[in-house]
């Protein structure tokens, strides 16, 4: 899953363009970003799975339901993932850090955030 997440990464490097791997019956979930050059690796994981964990302060746990502002906090909470690939390419033009997650099985499904989606019992630790 990892190599996936890599060839996906690589690929967005190369394009420069954030564009998803799968669009429709996608086998992974899979959430991308990119970032500024000049950034080490291990800081842009950090920030990004930082921030995309703040979005949660926004999510509304009593509707259940999805929210396009807090997709990605979702996605990396979801209870029924399993497995997680990361991948990480550096495009040669500018420095960018491309990013990518995948998911197995994936997360934010319609009708499931009620059991996927709940309150952290503690808080979160980051590097």
């Amino acid at each position: 899953m990892s190599k996936s997440a890599q060839t996906q990464a690589q690929t967005l490097a190369k394009t420069g363009k954030l564009t998803p791997s799968c669009t429709k019956d996608c086998k992974y979930g899979e959430l991308m970003t990119e970032v500024p050059g000049g950034t080490s690796v291990i800081v842009a994981i950090n920030i990004t799975i930082q921030t995309w964990y703040e979005e949660g302060v926004t999510y509304d746990y009593k509707l259940e339901k999805p929210n396009p502002s807090t997709d990605e906090f979702t996605a990396i909470i979801w209870k029924g993932t399993k497995k997680m690939g990361v991948g990480v390419a550096t495009r040669k033009t500018d420095g960018k850090i491309y990013i990518v997650f995948q998911f197995d099985p994936p997360g934010n499904i319609p009708g499931k955030f009620g059991e996927n989606v709940q309150p952290s019992a503690g808080e979160p630790v980051f590097l």
